[in-house]
Order: C-alpha cells, then structure tokens, then sequence
C-alpha cells in the first residue's frame, strides 16, 4: 500500500479527499493530513508518505515552499498540487521540485484518482530499477567478496559503474543460525533490516551473503561497533529467537580490500566459535592458526580432487567420508572447509553450465562440517558424472587446440595438462584412447606439418624454420622431418619447386 498525506487549509477538503475517494482500491491508504505546509513538513519527517497531495496558496509555507523541501530532502516522494486558476503560472515553477501533477479547484475524484495513478506508475517504475539496481550492487559485493571478482582495475571500474564509493571500513559478517530453510528468508530480510537499522549511522553497504550471513561495510572505532553488536544480538534474540555470531575485519581503505577483510572477518567469526564469543574482532595473531586450518583444507581437498582427475570416484568419496569424521573436532575451522571446497567444485565444474554463485551458494549455507562434507560428496557425484559424459573429448579437444597455439615453444605433458586443468596421467590415457595417440607423437605431428608449410612457402631458412615450430637443435628437426616424410627439408623444399 503505498501512503498518502493531504495538505490543505480547508478542512472541508482535507475531509472530502480523505473519506470520498476509495484509497483501498488505488492501492492507498491515508498517513495523515494538515493544515498548512509547516505542519505538514513536522509530520512527513516522521510519517514518510509516498505521496503528497498539496494546496499550493497557504499560510505560513505554501505548497511550492513545501514542494522544495520535500523534493530536496525525500527526492522520491510524489507530490499532486491543487491550484486555482489565478496562480496556474505560479505553479508552473513547482515542476523543477518534482510535482507530478496539477489540479485545477475544484477538482472531481476521478481527476483525483487519476493523478494518483500516475504517481503510483512512477513509484512502481523507480522502485522496480531500485530493487534491480540493488540486485546489481548485491551481486557485485557478492562477487568481490567471494574473490570471483579480483582484478582491482575491473573491481574499480564495476564500482564506478554501480555508483559505490568505499573509503575506509572494517567488514561486519554476521552469522544468523538457525536460518536453514526457504521459508526462513523473510526472517533473513527482517533480520537485515534490523542490522540496517543498527549501523545505519555509520554504515555504507550491507549484502546478504548465502542465506544464512550478512556483510555490512562498517565505519566506526573497535568500541562502538562492539557497543553495537552487543544490541544488535540481544535484539535478535528478544524479537526473532535468533542467535546470531559476529566477525569484524581489521581497518581496510578502498574496495579491492573487500576480500581481504572478508577473510579476516571469517577467521574471526571461526575462532569464535572455538572460544565461545559472540563478537570477536580480527587480530594479527589469528593469522598463524587460522592458515594452519586453510592449509589442512586446501591439502585435503587437493586429494580429492587428484582422485577425481584419476576417475577413482569410489576412494574420492571414501576419502570424503573419512577424512571428514576425522574433522569433526575442527568445527570452527568449518569456514576453511566451505572455502576450499568451493575452489576443489569450481575446478570439477570448470566445463560445466553450474554456476560460480551457484556453487558459493551451496557451500556457504551450509552450517556444519557434517554438511560441507555431504555438499562436497553430491558435488563429486555429479561433476562426475558430467565429466564422464561429455568431458572427454572437449579435454582432447583443447590440449589440440592448446598444442596449434602454442607449438612453437617448449612443451612437455604437464604442460598440457596444466593448461587443460587436469591429472597429466589421465590426460595421457585419455588422450591416447580418443586419438590413437600419445601427446608427445601429437605434438611432433603437429610441429612438423608447420614445417612442411613453411618449407614450402617461404624461403625462411632450414635452421630458423626449426627454431619457428619449437626445435633448439636443427639437426635432430632435420632427423624428425625425415623420419616423417622420407625426405629432409632441403630435399623436400627442392621438390616443392
């Protein structure tokens, strides 16, 4: 329902608008009224219409006098003027403060509601590009503080596109338990606000972060948001029966910290639940243990994956299995797990439609080691299964494409196998089942129709053709081109003639 406030010196027509026109049906309903525009403007600062319908000659402040204060300090209110005849002109001035319409005394309903539906249309409009625009600046956060953006000239650049300006801050995660399922994100939003509302005196952006977390940019000393936070959980316990954990990063300058402080405020958050605090902000100690944990995560997912790349998708998930039960003990290293997985899943669905925000997703809501090991597990599964079905001859495909390209310079299997981000033991054995093949005799293969061409083509010389396909000697080039065409290149640039 959007709110609409009538401001007139004539009670008769504040009465009339206010019980005469059905505002249910216009999608209204009546926030208050007035009698002049210095009384309006008290109330509007606290009943915050969206709509204001306005007599434009009154005591005191008159309706263009009121049309400029609201346009300066609530750009996105609407505001409807009556007029008279006599000072239509006068009221032409008002356009520059956002009017939206004139009426002439005495107006009908109908030109009434009428105007209140094209103020309505131009609510709707704003708030749609709001709500998309806000959708925008979300998923850039998103993004950003996920390290999937992490080119400080492109994070610039999208900053300036999406109209934010970041100075100095500390990240606020906010941790909110107990929001586990899809009908719980109307509790999520409520709880956003309340967060809003908190630091909103020294805050600049806030995000959701999966379905369970809320970033808030925050600039403010140690001692208030401490102050704050203590509030802020106690209010949602009170109001929501929630418990919520919070993580401050240290002090950060500039946008492309974002995911820096994004990782202090976690290591925060973690070590907390470890010493059982509800707030608990970053210090430089912290960083010693907490990559202790990243390490022990990174390496066992760095197995897993091996396993995976290999096509042991049995001792992938047995590995899984174990190794998880054994990390029960590390809850509070749970953030590190989730990290690490959403790395080891963006590499096995590198080739796949799953989305990067997809995966963050997935992950980040989990709340317990028990659950990251089950997400990790689908996720295997399934890219699996993806892989198995598809994946081998678009492998096949780029190592030939990576080869073309780069034929000229030095290349072993691994290098391939590096650039086609898979196991160079299973690159060899698919390689050899989908073409008949070894990489190596590809390579050669390759390197030497290269020759041919410029043998016959060009007048290059013998030695600087074989520096040109990735040979260092011109004999062994020699040896290999012979070995391949029953000629060697002199000869077979002498037949060519």
């Amino acid at each position: 329902m959007f709110r609409v406030f009538i401001v007139d010196d004539e009670p008769i027509i504040r009465s009339g608008l206010t019980h005469f026109i059905d505002w249910k049906q216009c999608g209204c309903e009546i926030a208050g009224q007035a009698g002049d525009g210095l009384a309006a403007k008290d109330q509007i600062d606290v009943l915050l219409p969206d709509i204001v319908i306005t007599d434009i000659k009154m005591s005191g402040m008159d309706g263009l006098e009121l049309s400029k204060f609201l346009y300066e300090r609530y750009p996105h209110m609407k505001i409807i003027m009556l007029t008279g005849y006599a000072d239509f002109e006068y009221a032409q001035k008002a356009i520059r403060f956002g009017v939206v319409d004139f009426l002439l005394k005495p107006t009908t309903n109908e030109q009434i509601i009428q105007a209140i539906h094209k103020a309505i249309g131009m609510l709707d409009k704003e708030n749609r590009t709001r709500s998309q625009f806000a959708l925008v600046q979300e998923k850039f956060f998103q993004d950003t503080v996920y390290g999937i953006l992490s080119d400080p000239t492109t994070i610039l650049d999208k900053s300036v596109e999406y109209g934010i300006d970041v100075q100095s801050f500390s990240l606020g995660l906010f941790d909110i338990h107990s929001l586990r399922s899809q009908s719980d994100q109307a509790q999520l939003k409520s709880v956003g606000n309340l967060i809003y509302t908190a630091f909103q005196s020294f805050y600049s952006y806030s995000f959701a972060l999966g379905s369970d977390k809320i970033g808030v940019l925050i600039q403010a000393d140690q001692l208030r948001i401490a102050f704050v936070c203590q509030d802020l959980i106690q209010s949602a316990d009170t109001l929501f029966g929630l418990r919520i954990s919070a993580g401050i990063s240290g002090n950060h300058q500039g946008i492309t910290e974002i995911h820096a402080a994004y990782q202090e405020a976690l290591t925060a958050i973690s070590l907390g639940f470890e010493a059982e605090n509800d707030v608990v902000f970053f210090r430089s100690d912290m960083r010693a243990r907490a990559e202790s944990y990243r390490q022990l995560a990174d390496a066992f997912c760095e197995r897993i994956f091996g396993l995976v790349q290999d096509n042991r998708l049995d001792s992938a998930l047995e590995e899984i299995r174990v190794g998880f039960e054994v990390k029960k003990i590390f809850q509070h290293a749970v953030e590190k797990y989730k990290l690490a997985a959403i790395q080891l899943c963006l590499l096995l669905w590198k080739r796949s439609h799953e989305s990067a925000s997809g995966i963050h997703e997935r992950f980040m809501s989990c709340d317990t080691i028990a659950d990251v090991a089950q997400a990790l597990m689908e996720d295997v599964k399934n890219s699996s299964r993806f892989r198995n079905a598809s994946e081998s001859n678009a492998i096949v495909a780029e190592s030939l494409a990576f080869i073309h390209k780069n034929y000229h310079q030095e290349m072993q299997l691994q290098t391939i196998a590096d650039a086609v981000y898979v196991n160079s033991s299973y690159l060899s054995r698919l390689f050899h089942k989908e073409t008949g093949e070894t990489v190596t005799e590809a390579i050669t293969k390759i390197r030497m129709e290269k020759a041919r061409e410029l043998l016959a083509n060009s007048e290059i010389k013998t030695q600087e053709i074989a520096t040109m396909v990735g040979f260092d000697n011109p004999s062994y080039f020699s040896a290999t081109f012979k070995k391949r065409f029953g000629l060697t290149p002199k000869a077979y640039r002498f037949l060519q003639r």
